[in-house]
């Protein structure tokens, strides 16, 4: 069965892959239009505020911490700035399609990187695998998810593509170190924590490929022309010269500012890579990492990973976003560990058979969910529904807890998303208030509520004698339904309920 799959891959991407290229560009284009909102708030909160800010549509204080401590580089807010600009000119001024273009304009550079990145591996891989890992470059689920994220993990992990792309395929001297050192310091300057893949890449050039000293020199003032780049555009962005580098170093490393954000274990990047993908994706991944260590020790991408690895480790605060500049690399790992299983008895090649199988069915899983789903806890589907629906009317939200999308952040202030068509209610919940006091008659009246807040029959009956009827969720039930198996305790959905009118 496995050499059934590996051969119609390489029938799509020998033969066809300028068609396939376009199905992957359709696909990306259409996880970008349905990832809205954020993974982490710091993709929003540190670069799309700040853009917001720059703009001068947003004030100071409203911005996270991360503005005052002058630890944020201004690379990307300085390229949501410029997008935001040209939008703008071209009459384009609506805030969702701001963020659209945002997503876009990533995807299409990611496709670029991968693209690049795979050709460049085309000589180190056998043949008979080669498709089976084109197709896994783009489509292992949460490639496609990292690819429209516009965030400063997934800029670094595709210019980390462009950088090992560029040393691939040329032979390192002045120039070629140069322009090296210029790729991989934009990897950093997106951030900063990237600087170990330049450490790892110039150990292996120094220890296995025995470069002589000249390259590192060039290498070295091409990171460091990047680098001064950056301080030019922090001196613009901070209005004073600032050199974020230390400033972020600093904070986080010598004064640990990170860590009270929570503190993991040093095994816990170990747990996140064997778990977060789902299990069984995660065992491949594990597995193809410890099979490359042991049979290929001088391998490039080995050893650009590993220094990573095991600094991140060594850091008390971990999550799991910090991993996705590495997500691109997976699949080589995954292809090379598979074409060293080649040569198996009958009984290992039918288990082997059996995994690839489950593999499938699981990444295939994972891609409905990400094609279908908005960012993270997909709460900014509350922000599309009222776009879509409620964009010039009145509307009053009723919540419970903290699931409202408009003021769970408090420590700044979300200003690019507004909704001033938009009076909010906190309730504790829906069975010990009045609501005819709370149902405003002369606006449209919605009750957002949790899966866990929705207990049963009895709850579902209430809802209907008080007049609310569902008329959107932030998760699609498919979505919810292949979410239960990866996590049973998941309860991101949240329920949008109209009120229609009141049962007698």
């Amino acid at each position: 069965m496995t050499k059934l799959i590996l051969n119609c891959c390489n029938n799509i991407v020998l033969k066809h892959y300028p068609f396939f290229l376009l199905f992957i560009a359709l696909f990306y284009a259409f996880t970008a239009v349905k990832s809205t909102g954020f993974h982490q708030p710091d993709e929003h909160f540190q670069i799309i505020e700040f853009a917001n800010y720059k703009l001068g549509k947003t004030e100071a204080t409203d911005l996270s911490w991360e503005y005052g401590a002058q630890i944020r580089p201004s690379l990307q807010p300085g390229i949501a700035y410029m997008t935001f600009s040209i939008l703008d000119l071209l009459g384009l001024d609506d805030v969702f399609i701001k963020t659209l273009a945002l997503r876009l304009l990533t995807s299409a550079i990611a496709i670029t990187a991968i693209h690049l990145f795979g050709k460049s591996n085309k000589d180190l891989l056998n043949k008979n695998y080669y498709g089976f890992y084109i197709i896994l470059s783009y489509l292992l689920w949460f490639i496609p998810y990292v690819s429209v994220r516009f965030s400063s993990e997934s800029w670094s992990g595709i210019f980390l593509l462009f950088a090992l792309y560029y040393l691939k395929v040329n032979p390192l001297k002045a120039r070629s170190g140069f322009i090296f050192g210029l790729i991989i310091g934009f990897s950093v300057l997106f951030r900063y924590q990237s600087l170990l893949f330049a450490f790892g890449i110039c150990l292996w050039l120094l220890l296995i490929q025995k470069s002589t000293w000249e390259p590192f020199i060039y290498i070295t003032l091409g990171i460091s022309t990047t680098l001064f780049f950056g301080f030019l555009l922090d001196f613009w962005f901070y209005g004073k010269p600032v050199v974020t580098i230390y400033n972020y170093f600093e904070a986080n490393i010598i004064k640990d500012v990170a860590s009270t954000f929570g503190v993991s274990p040093w095994y816990e990047y170990l747990w996140f890579i064997f778990s977060s993908p789902s299990f069984v994706i995660g065992f491949g991944i594990s597995i193809s990492v410890v099979f490359v260590l042991l049979k290929n020790k001088n391998d490039l991408i080995l050893w650009t990973v590993v220094p990573f690895l095991v600094i991140h480790s060594i850091i008390p605060h971990k999550e799991m976003r910090f991993l996705f500049p590495l997500v691109f690399l997976c699949p080589y790992f995954l292809i090379y560990a598979l074409q060293g299983f080649k040569s198996l008895n009958r009984l290992k090649a039918n288990l082997l058979n059996i995994f690839v199988l489950l593999f499938l069915v699981a990444n295939m899983m994972g891609l409905v969910v990400i094609g279908s789903k908005s960012a993270g806890n997909a709460k900014q589907r509350i922000g599309d529904f009222m776009h879509e629906n409620y964009k010039s009317i009145p509307v009053h939200v009723i919540y419970i807890g903290a699931i409202s999308p408009y003021n769970d952040w408090p420590f700044s202030r979300n200003t690019f998303f507004s909704y001033k068509n938009v009076d909010i209610t906190n309730i504790y919940s829906i069975w010990n208030v009045d609501f005819e006091k709370i149902i405003k008659p002369n606006m449209d009246n919605l009750l957002m509520l949790s899966n866990e807040d929705v207990t049963g029959v009895k709850t579902l009956e209430r809802l209907d004698a008080l007049g609310f009827k569902l008329v959107d969720q932030t998760i699609p039930w498919y979505d919810q339904k292949i979410i239960y198996l990866y996590d049973p305790d998941n309860n991101d959905n949240i329920q949008i309920y109209k009120f229609v009118k009141k049962v007698n």
